[in-house]
Parts: C-alpha cells; structure tokens; sequence
C-alpha cells in the first residue's frame, strides 16, 4: 500500500513523523507533499529526515515556499522542489490519502 500524505500547515510536524514512520515500519511506501504553509516544516529536521528512510518520499511546492517566504536553499537532493504535479503525481499513486 502506498499512504499519501498532503501538508498544508505548519502545526503536525510531530505527527507528521509519526505517521509516517509508523507506515513506513509496517511496510508501506509513504509520499508526503509539503505545500502552503506546510513548506515552512522545511525547516524542522526531524521532519526533513524522513526522505532519507528506505521506502519514504518528500516532495514540496516550490511556489508556495516563495510565496510565504519559506527559505530551501540546502535542502538535500531527497527531498525534491516541485510543483502541483507533484501533489497530482502523489495522489493518482496512493492507495491513501491523508491532509494535515
């Protein structure tokens, strides 16, 4: 099963990482797609560190990041700056989808 999970604010970090590792732990691939005010997790490392766990995908709205201001300069080449098509990509794949 493929868990999608669609970012919009920046107040489920912690969750965020629970969830996901806990799919992750039972076997399931997990694509999280940060965008809006969800791109500012951007900045939370335990939340960036999740594109480096076997079986986990991160990508975020580029466009959105500019918009409110959220910095990604440094960001590693796991996490991939993206677009809607992204989100579109995520969603025709999941089996899945949850929104925080």
């Amino acid at each position: 099963m493929m868990l999608g999970i669609i970012v919009t604010t920046d107040r489920h970090g912690i969750h965020l990482a629970g969830i996901a590792k806990a799919a992750q732990a039972k076997g399931h691939a997990v694509n999280i797609f940060l965008t809006d005010e969800g791109t500012r997790l951007l900045r939370d490392p335990e939340v960036r560190n999740l594109a480096l766990l076997s079986g986990i995908e991160m990508s975020f709205c580029v466009q959105s990041a500019k918009k409110i201001g959220t910095t990604y300069e440094g960001i590693g080449p796991e996490i991939i700056a993206g677009s809607q098509m992204n989100n579109a990509i995520m969603n025709r794949h999941a089996d899945k989808v949850i929104v925080l």
